[in-house]
């Protein structure tokens, strides 16, 4: 009779400890979640991104990156890495006055202080963009 109490009371523990952390994983995880729409959403603004290199220039400690804009949608820049590693970037047109985004058909200079052998530039919509060097 006392191993029947036991493990009833065991049960009620374990099932006291894990449903809130079950239900809070839940939570968590739909709070994160995208409609079907959203996600569709994205994916059309990622695949109407492109952007070409069109030159390049590498100097000790610095990379300067001529850039084209050849999609449909313009491109918000989020994050520059070098070799996976954020790096502080300018932005700017063809009379180096800065900008934010990359419009389209127009020619776009990054400086990124740092250098590497791989560029990876972030878009707002997530998209990558990965240019060796």
């Amino acid at each position: 009779m006392n191993q029947i109490i036991a493990a009833l009371l065991l049960f009620g523990l374990v099932t006291a400890v894990i449903v809130p952390i079950i239900i809070g994983s839940w939570e968590e995880i739909t709070s994160n979640s995208v409609s079907i729409a959203e996600f569709m959403e994205i994916q059309q603004t990622q695949n109407g991104q492109i952007l070409h290199l069109i030159s390049m220039k590498q100097e000790p400690g610095s990379l300067s990156l001529d850039l084209m804009n050849v999609g449909i949608y313009e491109i918000g820049v989020d994050v520059v890495l070098i070799d996976g590693i954020a790096a502080s970037y300018t932005l700017t047109d063809q009379s180096l006055n800065p900008i934010d985004v990359i419009s389209l058909n127009k020619i776009v200079l990054l400086d990124v202080t740092g250098s590497g052998s791989t560029v990876q530039i972030i878009s707002e919509s997530g998209k990558l963009f990965e240019f060796v060097l």
